[in-house]
């Protein structure tokens, strides 16, 4: 755009000459016509007062000089006008050149440019919400397991009576059953099968069959531990009048109370009205041979 205002600008110029110069070259030609040199001779004789006339010859001849300079001026006139018009021509043709130059950029084709694309923006990762561990598991704290006491002889005893009160059931019933026969023979009142007394009596058969113990001190009964038997009472938190019947190596209910019947100390214990309730002890050593205990209290 700046370069056709340029070109434009050029050619008014140019025109302006061309004018410029058409009108110098007529002006000339007036100024010829009028004030030719030889006319100037004349008109200054003429101011002069002197009449003397130019001969036919000497006017024709300075006719035709002035002519001559008239067609000359008049034909250089023309050549600057030619020029001008040229140089005017040759401007517009540029024009033209640029114009279309210009035409033909703009009608091409823009040159595909792949879009500016910007760079992607970093974004931080969305961070998430810290995860709690779970805490680890623990075993809950226990408190160390306080040890036991020493278990005692009559908790150990204790603990196997019970196993044989069930185990020797049938024994200890038909042995019940032959003592309330003794005592009804002899017209005593029968006794009263008591489990307490059972458990007593299972007791101190099994601690005398583990121990082989079968001893009598005194006409009294003596327990492993050196006590007199009644002191199992203590430990079962039972306490009367204390009688017990003892044996061992009979093999049936029947012998054992046969025995007792043929001893007199037992018989008399065994059939004593003081008593009102009986426990009956079962147990086997290590051969297999069977202890008895009948414990009466009232």
């Amino acid at each position: 755009m700046k370069n056709t205002k340029k070109l434009f600008k050029v050619i008014t110029i140019a025109a302006g000459f061309a004018v410029f110069g058409i009108g110098a070259a007529c002006a000339s030609n007036e100024a010829g016509s009028a004030n030719s040199a030889d006319l100037k001779i004349v008109n200054t004789q003429a101011a002069a007062g002197t009449v003397e006339e130019l001969s036919t010859e000497s006017y024709s001849q300075a006719m035709t000089q002035a002519t001559v300079k008239t067609t000359t001026a008049a034909s250089e006139t023309t050549t600057a006008i030619a020029e001008t018009t040229a140089s005017v021509t040759m401007a517009t043709e540029a024009v033209s050149t640029v114009t279309e130059a210009k035409t033909e950029a703009n009608t091409e084709a823009p040159v595909y440019e792949e879009p500016a694309t910007e760079a992607p923006r970093y974004e931080a990762p969305a961070l998430a919400a810290p995860v709690e561990e779970a805490p680890a598991y623990e075993e809950p704290a226990t408190e160390a397991p306080t040890e036991a006491p020493a278990q005692s002889e009559d908790d150990y005893y204790a603990g196997k009576a019970r196993v044989n009160a069930g185990t020797y059931s049938s024994y200890i019933n038909q042995v019940y059953n032959l003592i309330n026969q003794e005592r009804a023979a002899a017209g005593k009142q029968a006794v009263a099968l008591d489990s307490s007394l059972t458990q007593m009596a299972c007791h101190r058969a099994v601690e005398n069959a583990d121990n082989n113990c079968f001893t009598i001190s005194g006409g009294h009964h003596v327990r492993p531990n050196g006590k007199n038997a009644s002191s199992i009472c203590y430990y079962y938190g039972i306490y009367g009048s204390y009688g017990e019947n003892m044996g061992r190596y009979q093999m049936t209910p029947q012998e054992i109370v046969t025995g007792w019947h043929n001893s007199a100390s037992h018989y008399a214990c065994m059939t004593d009205s003081e008593y009102n309730r009986v426990g009956i002890g079962v147990a086997q050593d290590s051969e297999g041979y069977y202890y008895w205990i009948a414990i009466f209290m009232d």
